[in-house]
């Protein structure tokens, strides 16, 4: 997986940000995509690119309550910052959540959440070198809470609706990851371009 060109680790996939309100796009590449992914990409790849920086101004919110005491709150918003030449957009999302595993050994939620994710971009389109454009992405993602996959006693009559675990050790998973992106294009003309990444 990918996320503006930039792949995201295996540790961070599995416990890192799955959400994608704020994604303007997604793509799925079928096959093997090692020539231009790199050899984690054997079986393809998904590609995500998050809402891009505009030279008008824009916010956008989002409130989530749900089941498990699961509350999600989300903003992203920016304009421009030099004429039509630097913009800028940065996005913000909380989380909490019990989590659907209740531990009945320490009486507390077994795989509980809570995490923050923070997202900074800058896009730059300099006047004096028309076709180019720079974009740097930076991105930060904390979360503390039990380990996403955890153990449920299948053994009870009620599983699929109140799972359980009995284990009196604690479960956690303390995941901080910071992940910058750089990338350079230069529109050559003719449907011709040059990309660094």
């Amino acid at each position: 997986m990918f996320v503006d060109g930039a792949p995201v680790p295996q540790d961070l996939l599995s416990n890192g940000p799955t959400d994608l309100w704020d994604a303007a796009q997604v793509e799925i590449f079928r096959g093997p995509q090692s020539t231009l992914q790199g050899l984690n990409a054997l079986a393809g790849a998904v590609h995500i690119r998050t809402e891009e920086p505009s030279f008008d101004w824009r916010l956008k919110g989002q409130a989530t309550v749900a089941s498990f005491n699961t509350t999600q709150f989300a903003v992203a918003g920016g304009g421009p910052l030099i004429g039509d030449q630097l913009a800028f957009r940065i996005s913000a999302e909380k989380r909490d959540s019990d989590g659907f595993i209740y531990n009945i050994t320490r009486r507390a939620p077994e795989n509980p959440v809570n995490s923050i994710s923070l997202r900074g971009k800058l896009l730059w389109t300099p006047a004096m070198l028309s076709g180019f454009e720079a974009r740097l992405n930076y991105h930060h993602f904390h979360t503390k809470g039990g380990y996403r996959f955890t153990y449920a006693d299948r053994n009870q009559p009620d599983y699929q609706d109140n799972p359980t675990n009995s284990s009196n050790d604690p479960n956690s998973s303390d995941v901080d990851a910071d992940q910058a992106t750089l990338d350079l294009r230069y529109r050559l003309g003719g449907g011709f371009s040059l990309t660094a990444l």
